[in-house]
């Protein structure tokens, strides 16, 4: 019988990445917006355990032995617009089925999409300390993607907020989501990050990487800044709620991910783990 050599292209190898993800994603949301057709919110996104299982499932791919560089790359790829997709996807169907919509749906697409797109965003800012602390370099090309999927989704928020505060007397009255969003200090906070977000998306291109040269990466460390009004924006939210517990964690997982970028931290965690794989290649020689 013929065995598959390790260089054999894999099927993930074969496909169009994003018009899979985006397919499968669609397929999926629709059956369980079929399953709960009845209702409007969006019950089946337990945000943190999706995460979580897509982090182990990124993790199992980069340990895998099977897999070449290129594989390994997509599949990541794959996973990353795949679960980039189903928020997007799910919001399409709730706005398809029109009919199934109440009068809360405005309100919660709005913080749904605003804990998506700070989520993608603070994924995209795990690359790097991930890649410093374990050396998975697999993982380099998933900033872009993750950076622009927040903004997508930045923007999806936006746009159901405007709605929100905007919908009255069956016209929508732009000036109205406007004065709420610099009246009120959350968002405002949330405006500021969002228009910082504009020119990264903007030039997150090769021909901009090309133009800018080194002033590229100057203007993309705003990403930082933007992480923090982000998160100020979303802790003032639901501590408004009197929800204390999630604006904490997302406040310790910020600090921790800029903590990794100070320099003599990094060169240390660098350090430390070049030393772990020396000490590993030489028990096993």
């Amino acid at each position: 019988m013929k065995t598959l050599s390790k260089s054999s292209p894999m099927f993930i190898e074969k496909i169009d990445i994003i018009p899979s993800a985006a397919i499968l994603a669609l397929i999926i949301t629709w059956l369980l917006h079929q399953a709960n057709a009845a209702g409007s919110s969006l019950p089946f996104f337990p945000s943190w355990a999706i995460v979580a299982a897509f982090i182990a499932l990124a993790i199992a791919i980069t340990y895998t032995q099977r897999s070449s560089k290129k594989g390994k790359q997509k599949s990541l790829s794959f996973i990353t617009h795949f679960g980039a997709w189903l928020p997007i996807s799910a919001l399409f169907w709730q706005l398809y089925f029109w009919d199934y919509l109440n009068g809360r749906w405005a309100q919660e697409s709005t913080l749904f999409t605003g804990k998506m797109s700070i989520i993608l965003l603070f994924l995209s800012l795990a690359v790097t300390p991930f890649m410093t602390l374990f050396n998975w370099r697999e993982l380099n090309p998933l900033k872009k993607p993750l950076g622009n999927y927040a903004f997508i989704l930045v923007c999806t928020h936006l746009l159901i907020f405007t709605y929100d505060y905007g919908y009255l007397d069956g016209s929508l009255w732009v000036g109205l989501a406007f004065n709420e969003a610099v009246t009120k200090q959350y968002a405002l906070v949330g405006l500021i990050a969002f228009i910082l977000l504009i020119p990264l998306a903007a030039t997150s291109n090769k021909w901009s990487i090309k133009r800018l040269k080194k002033n590229w990466k100057k203007l993309h460390q705003l990403v930082y800044l933007i992480g923090m009004l982000a998160a100020a924006h979303y802790i003032w939210v639901w501590t408004a709620k009197r929800a204390f517990t999630e604006p904490f964690i997302y406040a310790v997982i910020l600090f921790i991910l800029l903590l990794v970028r100070v320099k003599p931290i990094k060169q240390r965690i660098i350090h430390v783990r070049q030393r772990l794989a020396k000490w590993r290649r030489t028990i096993t020689a």
